[in-house]
């Protein structure tokens, strides 16, 4: 019977597939489209964005993050040199970078 730790995992790659994925066949798409040289086909597409990018996108690095950081809180392995504490601090101070560079914007 799969465990907690085994849920936990099952979901965190499915979001992974369905956000690599996801972006993907955008950008396959959008080459595509590009290439073509149409105005409605590109209208179309990004019309598609609208969509695909908060219902799909959003919501599966939602699932990857949440449940990538549940699996290391929930396991014990790397405790043992404290990568545990290192990797929070440094995600903590990636998501820091980034949210100040989106508030403060230098030059725009």
């Amino acid at each position: 019977m799969a465990g907690l730790n085994d849920w936990l995992m099952f979901v965190h790659i499915v979001a992974a597939m369905a956000w690599v994925g996801g972006l993907l066949v955008l950008t396959v798409l959008a080459t595509i489209v590009l290439r073509s040289g149409e105005r409605e086909a590109l209208t179309r597409f990004v019309g598609t964005l609208s969509v695909i990018g908060p219902y799909v996108l959003a919501p599966a690095t939602v699932l990857v993050l949440g449940f990538g950081i549940w699996l290391v809180v929930d396991t014990d392995a790397y405790d043992q040199l404290g990568w545990r504490v290192w990797g929070m601090r440094l995600s903590l101070l990636l998501l820091l970078v980034v949210t100040w560079d989106t508030v403060f914007k230098p030059g725009l």
